[in-house]
């Protein structure tokens, strides 16, 4: 397969497969009335995971299902292409059908650098050093053409202005 050597020789795209998750946990956007699949928000991913599957089934066998249940639209493949994710949210174009999450990026470059990393020593549940904040810095440099200091400097305005003297600009 051509792609496999891509896409583990290009940090980004190891980085946007097992740092971002091979499934989608909609903690955000978690509305209970979604219905475009049948695993679109937190309850019925949980329900998926715990209760629509044989109970003999490994966790990675489980975690296997969902992500083959939420590509289902698109032939049980996920694309996992960094300079392609950047085209895309570089388009400002608004798709009625799409997953419009191009506003987010542009409040977290802007005002609030809300960034889920995952260092290499930490126990948080994603892939464990793959998603750094560099990639973060990329996406809103080629996206809006803001480099690393002005989101910096664009938080602590943040910061300072609604007195957040406390919070950590950027959670990792």
């Amino acid at each position: 397969n051509d792609t496999l050597p891509q896409l583990v020789t290009n940090r980004y795209n190891l980085g946007l497969f097992l740092g971002d998750g091979v499934v989608d946990i909609p903690a955000q956007g978690n509305d209970p009335s979604c219905n475009n699949t049948e695993v679109c928000n937190l309850q019925r991913v949980c329900d998926f995971l715990t209760t629509q599957q044989p109970a003999n089934r490994s966790s990675m066998e489980r975690l296997g299902a969902l992500a083959r249940k939420q590509q289902q639209g698109d032939n049980n493949c996920m694309r996992i292409d960094w300079n392609q994710t950047l085209v895309e949210l570089s388009n400002a174009t608004i798709n009625p059908d799409g997953d419009n999450w191009r506003s987010w990026l542009w409040q977290t470059c802007t005002e609030f650098g809300y960034y889920q990393t995952c260092p290499a020593e930490s126990d948080c549940p994603f892939g464990r050093g793959y998603h750094t904040i560099d990639m973060d810095y990329n996406l809103c440099h080629v996206v809006f053409s803001l480099n690393a200091r002005k989101v910096v400097n664009n938080i602590q305005a943040t910061t300072t202005y609604y007195h957040y003297h406390h919070a950590s600009r950027i959670l990792s």
